[in-house]
């Protein structure tokens, strides 16, 4: 049988086995039905000035942990100045951990533009660690330079500090990393599964397949279901062709939902270069 107790700063499971001995026990110490205890947990770190604004933002990520459909528990560390922003990822990194998703204002220092430049510390790091950076920020005076500057320091969003439609901004943060935190999860389980595992014993059967009349793009699907089945679901001369092919695909998943895409070279240049 099983047993749940829900609490406001931990929720503990626990089995029993048939002779009402307990057998395993868990703690997950967060705001969560004890349903969720075992989703995956990620790290967020908001970096703002505005305190009260950055806890709502926390506190939007927490709520978000207590959906049934939310795959992510969150973990949030709010930094009101560039220098805690500093002082926390070092902290993260000395315990051999990292921060999942970074959001940041653009100023959190009259006259600065730290966001924009912990984006591009953050960027220049180049390790394997690479956090989802979210810009979020009022309306400043270069709006459009500003946007740019963080496209090109790899910042997955730039998000305006005021109401979308019906949503609040906060929302707005958390629905833009929880969709980039799914396709990089979707992104490895995919290429686990088939660049690991499935390419290499079928690779010169695609090859065969699709290396004909100048090679193809070729848009493969792992859906995990216990057992590794990949599906081709399209094929292209270019990306052009392979976009347009896979529309349909695409209507009927979500954003989040990334093929793995891979290149089959023409038959008789592979001939050549062997």
């Amino acid at each position: 049988s099983i047993s749940v107790t829900r609490r406001r700063t931990a929720c503990s499971v626990s089995w029993t086995g048939r002779s009402g001995a307990p057998t395993t026990s868990a703690t997950c110490w967060s705001v969560m039905p004890a349903s969720i205890c075992w989703r995956k947990t990620r790290s967020v770190l908001i970096v703002d000035d505005d305190r009260p604004l950055a806890e709502r933002v926390a506190e939007a990520f927490l709520t978000r942990s207590t959906r049934r459909q939310c795959p992510y528990s969150f973990e949030t560390t709010i930094a009101t100045s560039p220098a805690a922003c500093v002082k926390e990822i070092r902290k993260m990194h000395a315990q051999g951990r990292h921060f999942d998703v970074v959001v940041l204002d653009i100023k959190t220092e009259e006259g600065t533009r730290s966001g924009i430049e912990a984006a591009l510390a953050l960027h220049v790091q180049g390790s394997a660690w690479r956090p989802v950076r979210i810009i979020f920020t009022g309306v400043p005076d270069q709006f459009h330079v500003d946007c740019v500057e963080a496209i090109r320091y790899d910042a997955w969003d730039y998000i305006v500090k005021r109401d979308h439609r019906d949503l609040p901004a906060t929302e707005v943060v958390v629905n833009s990393a929880v969709t980039r935190l799914r396709q990089l999860d979707v992104q490895q389980e995919q290429e686990q599964c088939i660049s690991n595992n499935w390419l290499p014993q079928n690779y010169q059967r695609l090859r065969k397949k699709y290396g004909k009349d100048g090679g193809s793009l070729v848009a493969l699907w792992h859906k995990d279901n216990g057992k590794c089945r990949v599906h081709e679901i399209a094929h292209g001369r270019d990306a052009f062709e392979l976009l347009k092919r896979l529309k349909v695909w695409q209507g009927h998943h979500k954003e989040w939902d990334l093929p793995y895409i891979i290149e089959i070279r023409p038959l008789q240049r592979a001939k050549r270069e062997e």
